[in-house]
């Protein structure tokens, strides 16, 4: 939630509106406001969360367990995730598989092997995993931002 989400809904709740001592005091310690809105939408989140942990584990009207119970731990699972926040590891993850999947990117990190070819004549293409794969996209990337500002790579 923003800080001007946050304003908002101080002056929408406040009788005062602008004038109201709710709204005064988001405007002067914003960050104190900002921690109630995080606990009110965490225990709004557990509460939602709860209700798909109680279907998860209901029994239908004949004694059998419900048919979604999967899926709703999932929900469960995936409510609760939103107030975790998101390391930085994985959203670098992302932007490479993004920029991998992009066009014709693949083809730019690619590697060869000459030694054993699959067939005579013919060399054998695969794809890097881990560590180096990591590396040749961040190069990748790097040049193709370097090349997209003008600058030499």
């Amino acid at each position: 939630m923003s800080r001007d989400e946050i304003m908002a809904m101080a002056r929408e709740a406040d009788p005062f509106g602008e004038d109201g001592r709710l709204f005064a005091m988001a405007s002067v310690a914003p960050g104190t406001l900002e921690r109630f809105a995080a606990l009110v939408a965490a225990k709004e989140r557990e509460a939602c969360a709860q209700v798909c942990d109680y279907y998860a584990t209901a029994l239908d009207y004949g004694g059998s367990p419900y048919t979604h119970s999967r899926e709703c731990k999932q929900a469960a699972a995936a409510i609760r995730a939103r107030g975790t926040p998101i390391d930085d590891s994985i959203v670098l993850n992302a932007m490479r598989y993004r920029w991998l999947r992009h066009g014709d990117n693949d083809e730019k990190v690619l590697k060869t092997y000459t030694s054993r070819p699959s067939e005579p004549g013919e060399p054998t293409m695969f794809l890097p995993r881990n560590d180096e794969l990591d590396r040749l996209i961040d190069a990748a990337r790097a040049a193709q931002e370097g090349k997209s500002h003008g600058l030499k790579t």
